[in-house]
């Protein structure tokens, strides 16, 4: 039972960390922007300025949290996450850039978004259930067999002592008869 919960703290940790890669990729992805307008391709030099490669290096963040994610966590359940990276964007693109906006469209995707990963969470927390409930059925009945064979294997071993002594008696009655007593 207790590795079941154990991997209950693994799903969760992997939600978690596959949430922080989204807000790390999606802030990544707003510093690239703020430091883009900074560029001037005519100076080279100006790529490194600090929003752009803070966004790097939030991106970075972000990449190394999902592999984590991944270590611990159902791919088919983490990676449709990622599109909570449009959540994180349109809402704080329109904050950050005045060109940005967000209309009724905008919103209503926002919104299918969030049902949608709501909807692939609450069907693996059914799933996740089942199996839980699978995996303690066959846990006891491993125990009860386990528990069977033991007594099994007594049983047999009970009977082969009191065959293997019957033997040597009869063997010992036939050695006496010639003389030769066997232990």
């Amino acid at each position: 039972m207790q590795e079941i919960f154990l991997n209950d703290q693994n799903h969760k940790k992997a939600f978690i960390l596959m949430i922080a890669c989204t807000l790390f990729t999606s802030i990544g992805q707003l510093l690239w922007k703020l430091g883009i307008v900074k560029i001037n391709f005519s100076l080279p030099l100006s790529l490194l300025n600090f929003p752009f490669l803070l966004g790097f290096v939030s991106y970075g963040v972000g990449a190394s949290l999902m592999i984590l994610a991944f270590k611990n966590g159902e791919l088919s359940i983490l990676y449709p996450l990622i599109a909570t990276s449009y959540v994180w964007i349109s809402i704080f693109s329109p904050l950050l850039f005045s060109t940005d906006s967000m209309n009724i469209w905008k919103w209503s995707g926002v919104f299918m978004i969030v049902f949608s990963v709501s909807l692939l969470g609450w069907g693996s927390s059914k799933k996740d259930k089942k199996d839980k409930v699978n995996k303690y059925k066959v846990n006891k009945l491993n125990k009860i067999d386990k528990i069977d064979n033991e007594d099994l294997v007594g049983e047999l071993n009970q009977s082969m002592r009191l065959d293997e002594s019957e033997e040597l008696n009869k063997l010992n009655e036939l050695d006496v008869l010639e003389g030769v007593k066997i232990d």
